[in-house]
């Protein structure tokens, strides 16, 4: 049987080697646009754009991997069509490849703001490894920088800036930093942080346009005010890459639509990543989520129904980041929740406990290593808990686990 992975990323590449280790038999092809092999994008927004972390140490796996496990590697090539009645993919480089099984992990792009200035010299966005390596010299040079966008990738670009002693600003159209993605207490957290590490924050605006003379100067924002820039990130969020799956009549919302094995509309074409909106049992809907925890979770759910084993996907969500002297870790999805509750007294080292119904549904925890760990447990195991015993830090959580 031959499986063909069309995207060469974190989730692509663990798929690949999981799918040999699980079936010696299978032809396995893995295809990237990237001329490289998998490697891990959560460190280029912070030790790897530091340079506290060496090229070589972000791939996934040497290639002798690849060679051993007989994965035939397509890189740099893409796809431009996709024939799902004659199973037929069709590449950049004018080749037809046949496949038994497909697997979209198209991953996403990064949004560009379509505004005066955008394709001046310093203006740059961050999703890939290709991109840090245009951006790094720039950036070490630089002594103003504009971030536009709150996100994870944003405040983490901000961190490593604020590290060198940069001036930085970072400009977010909604009310609040992480808006989308976390809550207003989380919110409030990061507001506080980089405010007391200096980065201006510019919140409910956004840039009017970018200026210069071939070469970013200014930024103008909405509200009149006028930033001085060397640099400028364009950090405003993901589009998923669904485009191929649009053409084959797939069926797409908010990404390519699947079930709880990863299977499209389309027998025998699967989709995960941060490309697909999967059904997540665990949760009782669809999410479409962008982290490497799911990739990784979701290839797994993919690689065993490929194999003839259906194990659903039922993961509970985790996600971190890294900012200054802060280690943030989320379990679980905070959405309807009645109850907060925080644990811990330190403002850079405390948990925030979601609740529903006494349940815990959901934790952020700053700096909080071990309340992530139990809160795994908590969440997946969908645990009640007295506030008093979560508030007490004299109450080992764990005990309960």
């Amino acid at each position: 049987m031959r499986v063909v992975i069309l995207g060469a990323g974190h989730g692509g590449g663990h798929l690949a080697t999981t799918l040999a280790r699980m079936n010696a038999d299978l032809e396995i092809t893995l295809i990237g646009d990237e001329p490289v092999l998998p490697y891990q994008r959560p460190p280029l927004s912070k030790a790897f754009l530091a340079g506290d972390l060496a090229e070589s140490r972000l791939y996934l796996r040497p290639e002798k991997i690849y060679d051993n496990a007989g994965i035939e590697r397509l890189l740099g090539v893409s796809a431009v069509g996709l024939d799902t009645e004659q199973r037929v993919l069709r590449l950049s480089d004018g080749r037809d490849l046949s496949y038994d099984k497909l697997v979209l992990a198209t991953g996403g792009r990064p949004r560009f703001l379509d505004i005066e200035g955008k394709d001046l010299a310093g203006v740059f966005c961050l999703r890939s490894l290709a991109h840090v390596n245009a951006m790094r010299e720039q950036f070490q040079a630089a002594q103003s920088l504009v971030i536009l966008g709150g996100g994870y990738i944003g405040l983490e670009v901000a961190a490593v800036a604020r590290k060198f002693g940069k001036n930085v600003h970072i400009v977010e159209k909604e009310e609040r930093l992480l808006a989308r993605v976390a809550t207003p207490e989380t919110s409030e957290f990061f507001k506080r942080l980089h405010e007391e590490e200096g980065t201006q924050l510019h919140l409910s605006c956004h840039a009017e346009r970018i200026e210069g003379q071939g070469r970013v100067r200014k930024v103008v924002l909405s509200d009149g005010q006028v930033l001085d820039a060397d640099f400028v990130l364009m950090a405003v969020g993901l589009e998923p890459n669904i485009e191929l799956a649009e053409q084959a009549d797939i069926v797409c919302d908010n990404g390519v639509l699947v079930n709880e094995f990863g299977l499209t509309s389309h027998e025998d074409v699967y989709a995960f990543g941060d490309c697909a909106n999967m059904m997540n049992l665990a949760l009782g809907r669809f999410c479409r989520l962008e982290s490497v925890q799911n990739a990784v979770d979701a290839g797994n759910v993919v690689a065993a129904h490929i194999c003839g084993v259906e194990e659903p996907y039922q993961a509970v969500p985790w996600f971190w980041s890294d900012q200054f002297d802060v280690k943030y870790q989320s379990v679980g999805l905070a959405q309807g929740y009645d109850e907060v509750i925080r644990r811990g007294s330190d403002d850079r080292r405390y948990s925030l406990f979601y609740m529903k119904d006494g349940r815990v549904i959901a934790v952020d925890a700053f700096s909080r290593v071990k309340d992530f760990m139990a809160a795994k447990k908590l969440v997946a195991d969908k645990v009640k808990l007295p506030a008093t015993q979560i508030a007490d830090e004299d109450f080992e959580i764990k005990s309960l686990l």
